[in-house]
């Protein structure tokens, strides 16, 4: 015990004494803080468009006024007065978005008849390009269904037959999962995460670096708990203090998140083992860690949908322990949950742990059979 006590101070100590871990220590916070930082806006405002009135009525105006006054968009005063002129503007990225409405736009909704506006956007970034084009859409049949509901209840239709005909779904897009409804919300305790993640990777390799070394078990097993308490105590402080600062709260009780906190750790720390004990390379196991660490936001579907990956990343992504623990983190800030509704993840992050506890058994009882076999030390 006394041994253990000893090398779990030690690799504390380490991390406030030790330049290049104060590095690392340094650039994890700073890389924190800029996450939250880039995320501190709910939604993405104020994208420049452009429009260009053919039609010139009470209608299209309303159009203008509409898009005007929609937060994700900003009309440009200067209009471009051709649609080459504004195609331009679009590719040069003086603007998100065109609206080009034709000359016929309010005959033909005053008639009943179907009305046709192009619109064109910025698609070399997707989240600008969707934002713009989902707002402007949403602006164009908003003011045509006011334009076609008068037409009805002019031709004597009722008004709650008119109103039926015009929007007969009415729709919710500001759902706590959809990044329109709050960006900050879906992505910053992620991002954030993921750089503890990195951490774990990186100080889980410093253990076993340089491959001269000879680490025991008490050794170990004394600095890698260390290390879980340090990223548990870091992790915690993301959760309760910078997060917050951002406007992000945990929905959930401390208790049930440090719960899922501690065993995500673990069994992340787990992960990084079992590749020391089953790579022959001290320095390639790290390199892998650190690969898999990198990789583990988009594979946890963060960024980017898993069901799009080939079957083999889909297997990865399921067998990372970040990819359960993220899909857990955006629930604990979207609603209160109970131990209950968190079964999966716990589940999930458990058969995880118990499959690299059964890769570090083989990978080290392996390694100490060819060692005897060979006649040198494992």
């Amino acid at each position: 015990m006394h041994r253990f006590l000893r090398h779990f101070l030690h690799q504390l100590l380490e991390l406030v004494r030790v330049r290049k871990l104060q590095l690392l220590l340094v650039i994890f916070v700073g890389s924190c803080l800029l996450a939250g930082e880039i995320y501190r806006e709910r939604v993405v405002r104020e994208l420049p468009v452009a429009v260009i009135d053919f039609d010139n009525s009470r209608t299209s105006r309303a159009v203008r006024l509409f898009l005007e006054a929609t937060p994700e968009l900003t009309v440009v005063e200067q209009t471009p007065t051709t649609v080459a002129e504004a195609e331009a503007m679009l590719v040069d990225g003086q603007l998100a978005g065109v609206v080009v409405l034709p000359a016929d736009l309010s005959t033909s909704l005053k008639h009943g008849r179907k009305a046709r506006a192009l619109v064109g956007v910025d698609m070399s970034n997707v989240l600008v390009g969707r934002t713009s084009y989902r707002a402007i859409a949403k602006v164009l049949a908003t003011v045509a269904g006011g334009v076609e509901l008068s037409y009805l209840q002019k031709t004597g239709v009722p008004s709650r037959r008119a109103m039926a005909a015009v929007l007969p779904v009415v729709t919710d897009e500001h759902l706590s999962f959809n990044p329109t409804g709050s960006y900050s919300l879906y992505m910053a305790p992620s991002v954030t995460f993921f750089f503890l993640n990195l951490l774990v990777m990186v100080l889980v390799g410093q253990v076993f670096l340089p491959s001269s070394v000879v680490v025991t078990p008490i050794e170990a097993l004394g600095r890698l708990a260390a290390i879980w308490t340090a990223t548990m105590g870091a992790g915690l402080g993301l959760a309760y203090g910078l997060l917050p600062f951002f406007g992000l709260t945990s929905h959930s009780s401390l208790a049930l998140f440090a719960s899922a906190l501690a065993l995500f750790l673990l069994v992340d720390l787990l992960l990084a083992v079992a590749l020391q004990a089953i790579v022959p390379s001290r320095v390639l196991a790290f390199q892998l860690g650190l690969l898999l660490g990198v990789l583990s936001l988009m594979l946890s579907g963060a960024t980017f949908p898993v069901d799009a990956f080939p079957p083999a990343f889909q297997a990865l992504s399921s067998a990372l322990p970040f990819t359960a623990f993220s899909r857990g983190l955006r629930l604990f800030f979207n609603q209160t949950l109970s131990m209950a509704e968190m079964t999966e993840m716990y589940q999930q992050l458990s058969t995880q742990g118990a499959i690299f506890l059964g890769l570090m058994g083989f990978g080290w009882l392996g390694r100490r059979g060819l060692a005897q076999w060979a006649g040198r030390p494992a």
